[in-house]
């Protein structure tokens, strides 16, 4: 088990994720990227219409910082 950090990537700004998530891998940091994008766009009243997320993008980072993995909204929108 590893602590991933589900930062977003918006225009220039990274707003960061400062408490993670105890996951066992980098296949399962992705799967909760993408389930956590699934349920925001679902949810255009609270985070805004697929269009207005389509230019952002999760960068998961591991507990050392390390950049592991990059997922675009637009993998599901």
């Amino acid at each position: 088990m590893g602590r991933y950090f589900q930062n977003i990537l918006y225009g220039d700004t990274l707003i960061r994720d400062y408490e993670g998530d105890e996951l066992a891998d980098v296949p399962a940091a992705r799967r909760l990227a993408l389930e956590v994008l699934c349920d925001m766009a679902r949810e255009p009243a609270v985070y805004g219409s697929a269009e207005s997320l389509r230019d952002r993008t999760f960068i998961i980072t591991d507990e050392t910082g390390k950049h592991v993995l990059t997922v675009p909204y637009s993998a599901v929108l």
